[in-house]
């Protein structure tokens, strides 16, 4: 059996544990600067969700298999995930595979992909906001509308209440007249007579009123 000479064994693994260095620093800087563009998103307060495809796949027998990069929230914290579904044909009825990661958290081999579909999530949420924009926009017409008619309905009943009352006003006058001419041989009463009269008429006297205008 030919044998690896031992300073060929040792220069691999210098090769090699300089090599990992490198890759865990340099994915350690990709995390750090995806980080930047998360905290910003973060900072714009967008509360909505959006997703791009970064990978996918299929086989003859019709399985399949979808990686995503996503904004959302999970465990009350928003950020970048990264999303695999899978559907398999024959593994019914639990055919469906769903795994989420947080993007520092997330396979290598797709954060990498990911990052080249930043742009394209950041592309999606503002279609999304500029959407929900437009949404709210006719909520809010919607709601002054609503407000505007209640508000004038409260006037008309308002206006209603008061010719009720202005009604209510000139007809227990007409009747105090009509008593006290009844009593007084025909003659009109002066004012005095009639608005006691009315007051006795709701039930009330000038001195009852006195008390409760004191009150």
């Amino acid at each position: 059996m030919h044998s690896i000479p031992s300073y060929e064994i040792q220069s691999n693994l210098q090769k090699l544990t300089a090599a990992a260095k490198a890759v865990n620093e340099l994915s350690d800087q990709l995390k750090e600067e995806v980080g930047k563009i998360e905290a910003t998103l973060n900072e714009l307060k967008l509360g909505i969700t959006a997703n791009v495809r970064i990978d996918n796949w299929c086989d003859e027998e019709g399985n399949s298999g979808l990686w995503r990069l996503a904004y959302g929230k999970e465990a009350g914290k928003w950020g970048f995930f990264i999303e695999y579904l899978a559907e398999f044909a024959n593994r019914a009825p639990d055919s469906e595979t769903y795994e989420s990661w947080l993007f520092k958290d997330s396979p290598r081999e797709q954060r990498l992909k990911a990052v080249d579909h930043i742009p394209s999530l950041l592309a999606a949420l503002a279609r999304t906001s500029a959407e929900l924009a437009d949404t709210i926009t006719q909520k809010v017409e919607y709601a002054k509308g609503v407000a505007t008619n209640l508000k004038g309905a409260t006037a008309v009943d308002q206006v209603h209440r008061g010719a009720d009352t202005r009604v209510a006003a000139k007809q227990a006058r007409e009747l105090a007249i009509q008593n006290l001419k009844e009593r007084n041989g025909g003659h009109m009463p002066d004012d005095g007579e009639i608005l006691a009269e009315v007051l006795a008429i709701r039930g009330l006297s000038a001195s009852g009123l006195k008390a409760r205008v004191i009150k």
